[in-house]
């Protein structure tokens, strides 16, 4: 009898760690089969995703600017296999759905970015939104082509209202609707009921749109910098600064 509680118990001993060794491995297979079933994230998403972990290209390194223009690279060769997730427009600069504004998601361009990263001296303060604004421009069949105006926006919060950088430029459209060439207009600081105009409105350049789908705007301007933007429905103008 002793001899056979000693027998079980050891069978016991022997069972239970195999019983422990199973329910890990089995709880490994598990999360495998949970890792491998995950949805790959397509280019859209990795773009957007490196721009909020960024801070919209701020913190970005060498390595992230390299999947950021992999992920460019792969939107324009899905469109062109049609692959795109919404048609992409051939003529972008000359469509209505264009116009409105455009939050800004990513960038690499040096002067903004510096912007974004230190504040505006010397109130030092970070900027909040980054957006632009587009307006007129459109290329009618009767007539002669007007300039169009854009307006980039950098938002800095104040505890007496937020202070907003606006650079304007007048713009024409270019390459059957894919180049975008401008003229600066206008530098201002535009705080609630006030504006201040400074001495920093000259010179011009262009953009091109890599890619333009209705919600999704990629442009790389003459210098090679990348931006990116997402829809943010139509300009709405505010009457504390207009």
């Amino acid at each position: 009898m002793r001899n056979n509680i000693h027998k079980d118990m050891a069978l016991l001993f022997v069972i239970s760690p195999l019983h422990r060794i199973g329910g890990w491995e089995q709880h490994a297979m598990s999360r495998c089969a949970l890792q491998t079933t995950r949805v790959a994230m397509g280019p859209r998403e990795s773009l957007l995703e490196l721009g909020q972990k960024t801070g919209r290209g701020v913190t970005a390194t060498l390595e992230d600017k390299a999947k950021a223009e992999e992920a460019v690279a792969q939107l324009i060769a899905d469109r062109n296999a049609d692959k795109g997730p919404v048609e992409d427009m051939a003529q972008p600069l000359d469509s209505d759905l264009f116009r409105g504004k455009w939050d800004l998601r990513y960038s690499t361009e040096d002067t903004l970015v510096g912007l974004m990263r230190s504040g505006l001296p010397p109130l030092l303060s970070k900027a909040e939104a980054v957006y632009q604004t587009l307006e007129g421009g459109i290329v009618e069949a009767t007539s002669n082509p007007s300039p169009g105006l854009i307006q980039n926006v950098i938002e800095f919060p104040r505890p007496k209202g937020t202070l907003r950088l606006v650079v304007k430029v007048d713009f024409q459209t270019e390459n059957e609707g894919t180049r975008c060439r401008f003229v600066f207009n206008a530098t201002e600081l535009q705080f609630p009921g006030r504006t201040i105009r400074l001495p920093f409105a000259f010179g011009r350049g262009f953009f091109d749109v890599l890619y333009f789908d209705g919600q999704m705007r990629i442009d790389r301007d003459q210098n090679g910098w990348l931006n990116v933007y997402s829809y943010a429905g139509p300009s709405v103008k505010c009457s504390a600064y207009d």
